[in-house]
């Protein structure tokens, strides 16, 4: 079972017919204040009521750079986060490495409890693959990313497009034919024109965890999935995450969306997070 989350605005993550359908919380650390009180915080210490799991982001995707080290530990222990991705830098496979290092080395000091998640980095198949087994055999690193950006630069060398969709089913096969077993956990991040590459990971165990705003700005826009596919394309506008509602009809579309993923997701056998086998623990 691929677990998943639904990234939409503040007022609807803890909305039971919409983000209280997320299998756990991918929380954006940029949204998240000093002290972790503002709304935002709020909605996230809501959600971990439930006792659903949060996994931290380090805002790379939405600022183009990663929240610093500390400033990322410290929102980490306030919201009581379960995950936190360290500081990566795009397509730089030696920055993200070293950021690593310090982030894990600044957690420890601060007495921090979470485990790691770690995006891989790279802009070239060879790079990319090594960099992925690097972090495999790494015993700080729980959960690997599969980014939305550094895959499609590191593969489209073989599939000759620049497409998230195509790039990522490239990558997960040849991760599965060259990275020795056991493969760690690892998490999708976000989604592009399609869900194709949600079908496909199923058939791999080691990938774990998916996010994506895709269900619920398809919806927004009053799309609803076609054969796995969003009509006209991706959406490509942010989330607004000071918007604190919805149409009827556009609520209609969304929910549609998340019973998409829910039903294709559906083949639930366990939660890693609470396995005793997993890397996760």
């Amino acid at each position: 079972m691929i677990l998943h989350s639904f990234i939409c605005p503040t007022a609807f993550i803890n909305d039971p017919y919409i983000g209280g359908r997320s299998d756990f919380l991918l929380a954006l650390s940029h949204l998240i204040d000093d002290e972790a009180t503002n709304e935002y915080a709020q909605a996230i210490k809501q959600f971990k009521a439930t006792w659903k799991q949060v996994i931290l982001d380090n805002g790379l995707f939405e600022n183009h750079s990663p929240e610093g080290s500390e400033s990322l530990v410290r929102k980490a222990m306030k919201i009581g986060a379960d995950i936190v991705f360290a500081p990566d830098f795009l397509y730089q496979r030696e920055a993200t490495v070293k950021a690593f290092d310090e982030f894990f080395e600044i957690s420890t000091k601060l007495g921090a409890q979470f485990k790691f998640g770690y995006v891989v980095q790279a802009d070239n198949r060879k790079d990319y693959l090594e960099a992925f087994e690097q972090a495999n055999l790494d015993p700080r690193i729980d959960l690997i990313g599969l980014s939305i950006l550094s895959v499609p630069k590191s593969f489209e060398e073989v599939t000759k497009t620049s497409d998230i969709t195509v790039n990522r089913i490239e990558c997960i096969k040849q991760i599965d034919e060259f990275v020795i077993d056991p493969i760690k956990p690892c998490h999708m991040l976000g989604l592009g024109e399609s869900l194709l590459d949600l079908a496909e990971a199923k058939n791999y165990p080691w990938i774990y965890s998916n996010d994506s705003s895709s269900a619920f700005q398809t919806g927004k826009h009053f799309k609803t999935y076609e054969h796995l596919n969003v009509p006209g394309g991706k959406v490509h506008e942010k989330v607004v995450f000071e918007q604190t509602s919805i149409t009827a009809e556009q609520a209609e579309c969304i929910i549609n969306n998340i019973e998409t993923i829910k039903h294709l997701l559906a083949d639930k056998e366990e939660n890693l997070f609470n396995s005793e086998d997993t890397v996760l623990r």
